[in-house]
């Protein structure tokens, strides 16, 4: 099974994403955060498969977070979302270590794949 964490400053937002991903019965949310310093906190705690993480939050953003997953965590991946469809975001959140970015309102059924993908990607470099 695959284990998510949804971090997102809006808890409508991490509230309707966790209850569409159940109803999918694809996958399960593990965990949530609402905002950056506490998904780090979890993160150190506990292990997670996929980080789904809102780009713009207050105090921290989403490009400080991943980076600091990605020195701690090289093995999670991380997919972006954001609200403020600013394509140099998604391409600097890439450069850093994401394994995507999807633009708010979401296309439920790409976020799904791109969780499978994500894990998929995560199962192959365990194989290696």
């Amino acid at each position: 099974m695959i284990k998510l964490i949804i971090a997102d400053d809006h808890p409508i937002v991490r509230e309707g994403l966790k209850q569409i991903i159940a109803d999918s019965q694809h996958f399960t949310v593990s965990d949530e955060a609402g905002d950056g310093p506490e998904l780090l906190d979890k993160v150190r705690k506990e292990d997670f498969d996929v980080i789904i993480l809102d780009l713009k939050m207050p105090g921290m953003d989403g490009i400080a977070v991943l980076e600091n997953i990605k020195e701690k965590y090289p093995k999670t991946e991380v997919i972006f979302l954001t609200g403020h469809a600013a394509t140099q975001d998604g391409v600097e959140g890439i450069k850093t270590g994401a394994f995507d970015y999807l633009s708010k309102p979401i296309e439920f059924e790409h976020l799904f794949g791109k969780i499978k993908q994500a894990y998929e990607k995560i199962k192959r470099e365990e194989e290696k």
